[in-house]
C-alpha cells in the first residue's frame, strides 16, 4: 500500500495532514526518512515510524507459496475442474487471496497467493519484466541453436517477437530433452508456443521461481503451501525499494 494511505488509516489523519507529515520528514521506513507519500510499503514487513514512534502493523498482508499440482485450475472457482482454492483450508479461503503467476491446468509448480495488491502488481506488471524460471521437458532434441534463438527472441508464426530468454539445456535425447528456461514476460501459452516455434512440443512444465521466490531455496511438495521465509520477505522488501528508485 502507499505510505500516505497507511499513515492516514493508522493515525486517523486527513489526506492533507498525512501528506504534510511525510513531506516534512516526520516519517521513516526501516530507519530511512521517506518524503514520498506514494512510496510502497507493507506494514507487516517494514518498520514504519512517525516522529520516532513505531506505528502498529495490523494492516499487514498474508502471503503464501503454493505448489500447484497438474490437474488444478488457477482460479477461485471453475465449473468443470477442481481449483487451487478447493484444496486450501477454510482459514486461508477467507483471506481474499489472489493468485500471482497463474499456471495452465496441465502445468505444475510455484504460485504465490497474496492479499497484497501492490506485491501482486509488482510481480505481474509487464513493465517490471519480472523473471520467471521453469523446468521444461520436450519431445525432441535441443541444441546450441535453440539456446541462441531463445537469447535473440523467439519469433512466433504470427510475427510476434518474444523478449530474449535464457535457455539452459540439462538433458538431451532424440525423443526427449530437458531444459531450464527463464523468461521476462507472460503471454498466454507462451512457453508452449516458444518451443513449438523450434519444432518440439512441451510434455512437462514446472515453474521453479517467480522473481526472488524460488523452490530451489526451500522445496515444497505438490499441493502443499507455506508462508514466506524471513529471507524471502527481505528479498521482496529490497525489490520494493529497487523499483522505486
Amino acid at each position: 500500500m502507499r505510505l500516505q494511505e497507511f499513515i492516514q488509516q493508522t493515525c486517523q489523519l486527513s489526506s492533507r495532514r498525512a501528506r504534510q507529515k511525510i513531506a516534512q520528514g516526520h516519517v521513516s521506513v526501516d530507519g530511512d526518512c521517506v518524503r514520498n507519500g506514494n512510496y510502497l510499503v507493507d506494514p507487516a514487513w517494514h518498520r514504519i515510524q512517525l516522529g520516532g514512534q513505531d506505528l502498529p502493523s495490523h494492516l499487514g498482508h498474508q502471503n503464501y507459496l503454493f505448489y500447484k499440482p497438474v490437474g488444478l485450475v488457477s482460479a477461485r472457482r471453475d465449473d468443470r475442474y477442481p481449483t487451487i482454492f478447493d484444496t486450501l483450508p477454510a482459514e486461508l479461503q477467507g483471506l481474499n487471496l489472489s493468485i500471482v503467476g497463474r499456471l495452465d491446468r496441465d502445468a505444475q509448480g510455484l504460485i504465490l497467493l497474496t492479499n497484497n495488491g501492490q506485491l501482486h502488481y509488482l510481480l505481474e506488471n509487464p513493465r517490471f519484466q519480472m523473471a520467471k524460471t521453469y523446468r521444461v521437458r520436450v519431445n525432441g532434441p535441443l541444441d546450441d541453436q535453440d539456446v541462441a534463438a531463445f537469447a535473440e527472441g523467439i519469433i512466433w508464426s504470427d510475427g510476434y517477437i518474444c523478449q530474449p530468454a535464457q535457455l539452459l539445456i540439462e538433458e538431451v535425447g532424440r525423443q526427449a530433452s530437458q531444459a531450464r528456461l527463464t523468461i521476462y514476460e507472460g503471454k498466454r501459452h507462451q512457453i508452449k508456443k516458444m518451443f513449438l516455434a523450434r519444432g518440439v512440443k512441451v510434455t512437462r512444465l514446472e515453474r521453479l521461481a517467480i522473481g526472488p521466490l524460488s523452490l530451489d531455496r526451500q522445496p515444497l511438495q505438490e499441493g502443499h503451501y507455506r508462508e514466506l521465509t524471513a529471507g524471502e520477505i527481505s528479498d521482496l522488501k529490497a525489490l520494493f525499494k529497487q523499483v522505486q528508485r
